[in-house]
């Protein structure tokens, strides 16, 4: 059943093409995302008039859209009404989201829908070489995300012992917009696992190119020795990696401050800068480098 499902997923495009194709069916979605544009558009009335007016017409695109039960859905084009609502509903206040969740809970869970932050953890680290803790690393993004409450904003999958086929399986199945790399590498390569637990670099080319098919992974993060060492293209639109070595505990400081910084709504640069200085509050050296197109 698992297997079927996760075809069917495939098909529609992970998630996120799920929530591209929306209203899902009619009725209750149909109402729902039609009372979601109505809300963002009055929210936005004084200090944004063209987001409001935008939200308005979808309102009423959406409320045209309904068909019967029974009969055939057709595939609605809605153009860049997802960026809209995914814009919109972050920068709303936590207040007016808890109303937006007592006033109608379709309509607040469409909107969490749209602007949840999907990270994939790779964590990697083969019998050969230094053992890293990279359980620990995901312990203190998991922290970061729950203390600031953004639990069902931020998910992340993690893949321990981490093979370069479970990073392109992974990425098969289900979109991303981080990649979190955890792990050992070099200059030229990132070392993954091999099936026996042992070494195998992957060239960052051949990273760059299997990334580039994602659409909409927007940050890399490569929180490993010398990643970004001859790095001079970033892999997405931020890719942050180590210029030099970098010890487990310094990497681990990074990883908590740069997910504290996401976990409250910061971008990424300001999350990277957020890292390094939580790991030098703690007197550790983090090499950070941060690329961008």
């Amino acid at each position: 059943m698992e297997r079927i499902a996760a075809a069917a997923l495939e098909r529609a495009g992970g998630y996120q093409g799920l929530a591209v194709q929306l209203p899902f069916d009619r009725g209750d979605a149909n109402r729902a995302l039609m009372v979601l544009c109505l809300k963002l558009g009055d929210v936005y009335r004084e200090s944004n008039r063209t987001l409001t007016e935008r939200f308005y017409t979808a309102a009423l695109k959406v409320g045209t859209s309904g068909a019967a039960p029974g009969t055939p859905a057709s595939k609605t084009d809605w153009g860049e009404l997802p960026q809209w609502i995914k814009t919109a509903w972050r920068e709303l206040d936590p207040e007016t989201k808890k109303q937006f969740a007592g006033e109608g809970a379709l309509a607040a869970e469409i909107g969490t829908t749209f602007v949840k932050l999907r990270v994939l953890f790779v964590s990697c680290s083969p019998k050969d070489q230094e053992h890293l803790r990279g359980d620990r690393e995901y312990r203190a993004i998991d922290e970061a995300i729950r203390l600031a409450n953004r639990g069902t904003e931020i998910l992340v999958r993690y893949l321990p012992a981490s093979t370069v086929d479970d990073l392109r399986r992974a990425l098969l199945l289900e979109s991303y917009e981080i990649i979190h790399f955890s792990g050992h590498s070099n200059g030229d390569s990132l070392i993954f696992e091999d099936t026996e637990g042992g070494s195998q670099e992957v060239p960052l080319g051949a990273i760059a190119e299997l990334v580039s098919r994602q659409r909409d992974v927007r940050c890399v993060v490569l929180n490993s020795c010398e990643s970004t060492n001859k790095l001079s293209t970033p892999l997405a639109d931020h890719t942050i990696g180590m210029s030099d070595s970098v010890d487990d505990a310094a990497a681990i400081e990074f990883a908590r401050g740069f997910y504290d910084a996401l976990a409250c709504g910061k971008n990424v640069e300001d999350a990277a800068k957020e890292g390094l200085a939580a790991a030098r509050l703690k007197q550790l050296d983090v090499p950070i480098t941060v690329l961008k197109r």
